[in-house]
């Protein structure tokens, strides 16, 4: 069950960095100013960093978790 829902974050975590892939190579084709493309590129990389922390921290604690139970199980 652990393992489905590390399966289930990492393809969240996929997702999240390949949509942002596509939005930033979206805005490098848009016809817009390099100010603004610049700006807009800033800005999706900082949404990104800060979803990518997050999802790295579900990761993290769905882990611990799972330790936790793994040794409460091997201690029996």
């Amino acid at each position: 069950m652990s393992n489905d829902k590390n399966l289930a974050l990492g393809f969240a975590a996929v997702f999240v960095i390949g949509a942002a892939a596509g939005y930033l190579v979206g805005i490098l084709f848009a016809p817009a100013s390099g100010k603004k493309t610049r700006l807009k590129i800033q800005e999706e990389i900082d949404k990104t960093g800060e979803k990518v922390k997050e999802t790295y921290e579900k990761i993290a604690k769905e882990a611990e978790k799972g330790v936790k139970v793994l040794s409460n199980h091997l201690k029996i």
